[in-house]
């Protein structure tokens, strides 16, 4: 939910000076869509594209839901670096809306 907050701050300042990010924003939802373990386990992926994949702050919270649903072991760490990751997005993503707001009735 962090990450998901700080990635519409950032789209949401970003929209208002790039006006083609109705075009954009469905292609980068699209790539993580099929980036992340959604339809395949992690165990899928290759060997030497897991430490790549790894970098992926949805790929810890999606395996950790498929591991409770199916009642096995959460990996905990991946969850923590998921949750850090996403509370850095999310300051991130507030500290630029707030930078960027005083520029918007210009910009519009």
């Amino acid at each position: 939910m962090l990450l998901g907050i700080g990635a519409a701050w950032f789209l949401a300042a970003w929209g208002v000076f790039i006006k083609d990010m109705t075009q954009i924003v469905p292609l980068f939802v699209q790539m993580l869509l099929f980036l992340s373990p959604v339809f395949y386990p992690a165990s899928a992926v290759p060997g030497f594209l897991r430490p790549v994949y790894a970098l992926n702050p949805l790929g810890a919270v999606i395996e950790a839901t498929r591991a409770a649903i199916l009642v096995q072991p959460i990996s905990w760490f991946a969850w923590g670096a998921a949750l850090l990751f996403g509370a850095i997005a999310a300051f991130l993503g507030h500290s630029f809306f707030r930078h960027s707001r005083d520029e918007f009735a210009d910009a519009l």
